[in-house]
Parts: structure tokens; sequence; C-alpha cells
């Protein structure tokens, strides 16, 4: 398990190259509930004031994900407590 405020310290991680690591994560698309699984995406910026995270895929496609409906990073299930 993985709570819920440990979410922007395991995302904004960097690695050796001085960019974000790739991740695995799972989440809830708004507009039909559906659970979309992403492999080796990496975060490229978060907005605080709305709490998005802008994601990018291994394809080049770009995009934003809300910081709650984040469900899974890396195998682990994210938990509010």
């Amino acid at each position: 398990m993985l709570l819920y405020n440990a979410i922007k310290e395991v995302l904004e991680r960097k690695g050796p190259d001085g960019k974000n690591i790739l991740v695995d994560l799972s989440f809830i698309k708004q507009s039909s509930g559906e659970i979309i699984d992403c492999r080796q995406v990496r975060v490229i910026y978060f907005d605080q004031l709305y709490n998005n995270y802008r994601l990018q895929f291994p394809n080049g496609q770009i995009r934003d994900v809300k910081k709650l409906s984040i469900i899974k990073i890396n195998n682990h299930e994210v938990t509010l407590k």
C-alpha cells in the first residue's frame, strides 16, 4: 500500500539523468469511470492549483491526470490511510 500523501514523492523522484523516473500507474478516467493502466510513463509537470499531473507516455502522448484519480503506482495500491 502507498499512502495518498506519498504520491508526490514517488512520482517526482529523479533518476541519475535528472529526469523523473518512469513509473507504472493506474487511474480512473473521469468521463467514463474506466480504469486506465499505464506502463512506463513519466511525470513532466505537476499543477498545484488543480492537483493535476501531466504524464508523458512512451509513444509521446501527453495526458493530464487528477491526483485523486490515481489508484495504483508500481503495483502498490494508493490508500487514504
